[in-house]
């Protein structure tokens, strides 16, 4: 990776971030690696960014009481990278204490620092001390992080999981100074959908309603964790917040519902769901854990009209923000090398990898938005069943008299489009009450 040496006088650092499940490849180590490495380096080395937050969920993978000892290995040939030797610094904090039952959620957050940055340039927050200081270490943190203090970590309580079983969902958070702008950066791991036929039976789920119990409460424990009151809280979130489409509506819409045939044993618990069309052809085949949908394209062809489907953000009074979305449903790719764009037949394709944002620190995305860049790596090669999904921006300074006058135009376009999207939503959904969730290319 050569000396980064931007002709943007304005550019105050080339900021990016990222979020990888990477439970897949800690399964199979030896063989998703380097096509997982290569593809990542191949970004660094086009993006050129000063400084990288990297976000992993499933560290060690699903069976990690076994896959756990691959760490060790992950991270040696990861930091020996010839890319990432710029980086100089580096902070990286490893939940890997399975033992811990009532703690462990299987996090990792990455953190580089490229050479470039001066030492007074970043600042990491200690949580004990309540303070920030000057970043200039390299550190790697593992097994029980409950008593680290340059991170905030939960593990989701039992209360969220009263409709299904208890996992190692969670949080963890930093507080970053870069050229003394703050930001916070959260690393989430939401519930998935433990049954497809539980998840078509109401709009929202069951599942989407725990998913955003347990988002509004991680934000509120950001809030709760601000430094100082008087000055504006950003802070991103990203990680595999495991949305899912409303089902309920996308097979309404697909097939004809009134027409289908259910399978029961003998205990007349439902097994199966065949959904047709008004032809009589099977469009729909749905089981617990099975989601085969018999469409004349390919899932990716038609991500377009499954986006308006994708609606769990428009479900939270916390304004929410997200860059324009143009990559194909991240989750659940197959894991074989020869199979890197297919789905598999266990879920509906959904954007489960995401990055959001609170309005604050969005405006600093928004500033420069001919150069951000919010998309998928490695879109034509084995990663795993998830896809790593990455924003880049330029981090410029922002001036008060101009941000005062573009606040207020930027206020005036977020609320226009808010009314847009929510009549939109409403149209799919009128039980909800939705409140503004944009798209930022839209925001011009």
């Amino acid at each position: 990776m050569e000396q980064i040496n931007s002709n943007d006088k304005n550019c105050l650092a080339r900021v990016l971030l990222i979020t990888a499940n990477v439970g897949t490849i800690f399964e199979n180590l030896d063989v998703l690696f380097e096509p997982w490495m290569n593809e990542f380096t191949k970004k660094l080395t086009k993006l050129k960014p000063e400084f990288i937050a990297l976000h992993m969920q499933e560290i060690g993978g699903k069976n990690y009481k076994t896959s756990m000892q691959s760490i060790d290995p992950f991270f040696k040939k990861f930091l020996s990278n010839s890319c990432i030797q710029h980086y100089n610094r580096y902070l990286i904090a490893i939940d890997s204490d399975f033992t811990d039952e009532n703690n462990f959620t299987s996090l990792c957050n990455v953190y580089l620092i490229h050479e470039s940055l001066k030492q007074d340039d970043v600042q990491l927050y200690n949580f004990s001390d309540k303070l920030h200081f000057n970043y200039t270490s390299r550190q790697i943190f593992s097994g029980n992080l409950n008593n680290n203090h340059l991170i905030y970590k939960e593990r989701y309580k039992k209360h969220f999981f009263k409709d299904f079983q208890w996992s190692r969902k969670g949080f963890i958070q930093t507080k970053w100074r870069l050229k003394k702008h703050d930001f916070d950066f959260v690393n989430i791991h939401l519930f998935h959908d433990p049954s497809n036929l539980v998840a078509l039976n109401s709009t929202p789920s069951i599942y989407s309603e725990s998913r955003k119990k347990a988002l509004e409460y991680s934000i509120k424990k950001i809030k709760e964790n601000h430094v100082d009151s008087n000055d504006p809280i950003m802070f991103s979130i990203f990680g595999d917040f495991n949305f899912r489409l409303d089902l309920s509506t996308l097979i309404n819409d697909f097939s004809n519902k009134g027409n289908l045939v259910e399978f029961k044993d003998n205990n007349q618990k439902l097994l199966k769901v065949v959904f047709k069309a008004s032809d009589d052809k099977e469009v729909f085949t749905i089981e617990e854990k099975k989601f085969k949908w018999n469409h004349n394209s390919s899932i990716q062809r038609v991500k377009t009209e499954l986006m308006k489907y994708d609606i769990e953000l428009s479900m939270f009074e916390e304004p929410l923000y997200e860059a324009e979305r143009n990559f194909p449903p991240s989750y659940p790719f197959m894991e074989e090398i020869e199979s890197p764009d297919e789905y598999m037949e266990s879920r509906c394709p959904s954007w489960c990898d995401r990055i959001i944002m609170n309005k604050n620190f969005m405006k600093f995305v928004e500033k420069e938005s001919e150069s951000t860049e919010y998309g998928m790596i490695g879109e034509g090669v084995c990663m795993g069943d998830h896809k790593p999904i990455y924003l880049f921006f330029k981090l410029h300074e922002q001036k008060s008299q101009t941000s005062a006058r573009h606040d207020n135009e930027l206020n005036s376009r977020i609320n226009k489009f808010g009314e847009r999207l929510n009549k939109s939503v409403n149209n799919n959904n009128n039980n909800n009450n939705n409140e503004n969730f944009v798209n930022l290319n839209e925001i011009k």
